[in-house]
């Protein structure tokens, strides 16, 4: 198993601020753990194939400061990345190897 550090970075779009972690390249199922100062907190697991182009696959709202799943089903190859409503004090991603 390889664990990684996420760093998220905030962008912005018109008046929607939100906080979006580099691509990682998958080798296969990962867990994902974030942990937050405050609550309602609005996580999306976004999902690709050519780390440019992602769309949504797993969406959770009003999480509390942690979240903490298993992504399953990810292609080895494949591209995931994060999208927050609040930055995250520290994120993690677990991988198979």
């Amino acid at each position: 198993m390889a664990l990684q550090n996420l760093d998220f970075k905030q962008k912005v779009s018109g008046d929607y601020v939100h906080y979006e972690s580099e691509p990682v390249q998958l080798t296969g199922d990962c867990g994902i753990q974030l942990l937050f100062k405050g609550d309602k907190n609005d996580v999306t697991v976004l999902s690709g194939m050519d780390g440019e182009n992602f769309a949504g696959s797993h969406y959770e709202f009003n999480v509390g400061n942690l979240f903490s799943k298993p992504v399953r089903g990810i292609i080895p190859g494949m591209y995931i990345k994060i999208s927050t409503n609040n930055e995250p004090a520290s994120g993690h991603i677990l991988m198979s190897e």
